[in-house]
């Protein structure tokens, strides 16, 4: 046979890539212009401008803490929120990671995997409540952690009067600790 000669053309689906033995790091953090980078047209995710809202609030709260993962033309691959907030903030430059390693189908495989593997996570209730719990004696401003109007989609009977004239916070700690079952205290 010659050797020049190339294999049949496989039918059917297309193989399947193979997962690299050994997962790669992002090895360091570049700094891009905003103007640069480009939301991409395919992500599934949206973000209404209350939610973009809150990622510039908790921005200039907490800072730019997670970079963005973008492809080497500056298409996101990941962060399309962060760079919406840092637009309407007036950001000149966002840290991001060089995602351009990933094949095409790669990157539109984790922009999926990205918004959705949040999703399918639990939490511990009676965790969050100590912690909302624990943050609000100490008068923290949890606006930027917890939204009050959980309060009332955690039980449709709503706040009962026990807790109507406590904090959102001291509320929102009564009600988890409701529907865990557990006597409420505060």
């Amino acid at each position: 046979m010659d050797a020049t000669a190339t294999a049949p053309a496989r039918r059917g689906r297309p193989r399947r890539s193979r997962i690299p033995a050994q997962p790669r790091l992002a090895d360091k953090i570049v700094m891009r212009a905003v103007n640069a980078l480009v939301t991409n047209p395919k992500n599934s995710r949206t973000h209404s401008t209350e939610q973009v809202a809150k990622i510039v609030a908790s921005i200039k709260r907490f800072g730019f803490t997670m970079p963005l993962l973008v492809d080497g033309a500056g298409m996101v691959i990941a962060g399309h929120g962060r760079l919406l907030a840092a637009r309407e903030l007036g950001f000149a430059e966002v840290p991001t990671i060089d995602g351009s390693y990933l094949t095409e189908p790669e990157r539109r495989a984790y922009m999926i995997a990205d918004n959705q593997i949040g999703l399918s996570a639990s939490g511990d209730l009676d965790m969050l409540s100590n912690e909302i719990g624990e943050l609000d004696q100490e008068g923290f401003n949890l606006s930027l952690s917890t939204d009050a109007g959980v309060i009332r989609n955690l039980s449709p009977k709503g706040i009962s009067t026990r807790c109507a004239s406590r904090s959102p916070f001291a509320q929102y700690r009564w009600m988890l600790r409701g529907v865990l079952g557990t006597p409420a205290v505060s």
